[in-house]
């Protein structure tokens, strides 16, 4: 959370709660909210996943497929979870601007996910959540995404056992 010193009364301040954000995430959320509207068909959500599919990684990571249902069970406790509803996520701005990015095909990077071994093992994103909510909330139930090499081996056993992944 970004905070800065009010150097009036010696108070830290919410930078995304002061008026300037706020009106400024409004008038973001209605130039953009027409994309909730638009119907896409099954052929144009085979040809994101698709492109996310075709992403040509390097050797650090795996590449493999989430069972989105699965998934968001185990996600749904984590603190960066985007809710299905989206007018109650703090991100709605970024979770519409994904959306734009990949109806006009800008995006090619699958998610990448992380294990938060230290949080009750809690799989999280390093990048791509907004993404990954989109592609849940299109009615998507395989999404390709990206595990550093290292975590998936050490938590193989979990991962398998959590069902989160088709192996």
């Amino acid at each position: 959370m970004e905070q800065n010193l009010n150097h009036d009364n010696n108070e830290m301040i919410n930078f995304y709660e002061t008026d300037f954000i706020k009106n400024k995430n409004l008038e973001d959320f209605e130039k953009n909210k027409y994309i909730l509207d638009v119907i896409k068909t099954s052929y144009d959500i085979d040809n994101f996943i698709k492109l996310l599919d075709d992403y040509k990684h390097n050797k650090k990571y795996v590449k493999c497929y989430l069972n989105v249902l699965n998934f968001d069970l185990i996600w749904c406790n984590s603190d960066c979870y985007i809710h299905k509803n989206i007018h109650a996520n703090k991100t709605i701005n970024k979770y519409l601007q994904s959306r734009i990015d990949l109806f006009n095909l800008h995006v090619t990077q699958p998610p990448i996910l992380f294990f938060d071994d230290i949080h009750n093992f809690i799989f999280k994103f390093d990048n791509g959540r907004h993404r990954y909510a989109n592609l849940r909330d299109l009615g998507c139930i395989k999404i390709p995404v990206l595990i550093h090499n290292k975590i998936y081996k050490k938590n193989f056993e979990y991962i398998k056992s959590s069902n989160i992944l088709f192996l």
